[in-house]
């Protein structure tokens, strides 16, 4: 009953994450060297209870992501630590700023995912990374269509990454987006990949795809976006 999304659903969805961008732009602009992790969540918080959200799902991650692995929390994965929650930290100018947040309207859920530089621009090999991982991006809605298995969608992601997969083990290329912040489908998940070789995406799925690109030395990127199936590809949400 959650897999195929309603006109009706898919309205309220829409809603639900304009009033979460909405919320996002004004963290967007605050974002400076000496602001504290929580001064932003605490703009994003008031900016979409203003805009008309019922709900906040999760604590809001600013996270200042690690030049090297070796710089982060030790993890079971042996991964990313990520997400962390949201601390006192101030932001410095250059820190690689990832960024994920999710409230509800109507009991539908909102989610958004970029990464920021605080203080300036990007430079050359931070601009590389965005290009690599829309290389990822555009590879998996290439083949993002109704009957298109979840391994369709990984083997795009990989082949587009040079043959490793582009997202963390402890999470997955994409997942659905609902009354649940992740519900089915899953792709790329820790359920495996016979799962994703069974599993046929429908017209009036959505799919959050989320690949990053991590160089360990120079941070990495990651971005979220959201879509929903159609009979012939997919359109954005």
């Amino acid at each position: 009953a959650k897999l195929i999304k309603t006109p009706d659903e898919l309205s309220c969805l829409r809603a639900s994450l304009a009033i979460g961008e909405t919320g996002i732009a004004e963290v967007h602009a605050r974002i400076a060297p000496g602001v504290r992790e929580t001064d932003l969540t605490a703009t994003y918080l008031r900016t979409i209870f203003e805009a008309g959200a019922d709900a906040n799902v999760l604590d809001p991650m600013w996270q200042v992501m690690p030049a090297r692995l070796a710089d982060g929390p030790w993890t079971t994965t042996g991964d990313l630590a990520c997400p962390l929650l949201t601390t006192e930290r101030e932001l410095v100018e250059g820190d690689v700023l990832w960024s994920d947040a999710s409230s509800t309207y109507g009991g539908f859920h909102s989610d958004f995912g970029r990464t920021w530089i605080v203080g300036h621009d990007p430079n050359a090999r931070q601009r590389e990374q965005f290009a690599r991982w829309k290389e990822s991006l555009d590879a998996v809605l290439a083949v993002t269509r109704d009957g298109a298995t979840g391994s369709d969608l990984t083997a795009a992601a990989i082949a587009a990454n040079g043959g490793t997969k582009p997202w963390m083990p402890h999470f997955y290329l994409g997942h659905g987006l609902g009354i649940d912040s992740a519900e089915m489908p899953y792709v790329g998940s820790d359920i495996g990949e016979a799962f994703d070789d069974a599993y046929v995406l429908r017209s009036g799925m959505v799919l959050v795809l989320e690949p990053i690109v991590w160089e360990d030395g120079y941070s990495g990127y990651r971005a979220e976006e959201v879509v929903t199936i159609t009979d012939d590809g997919w359109i954005p949400l």
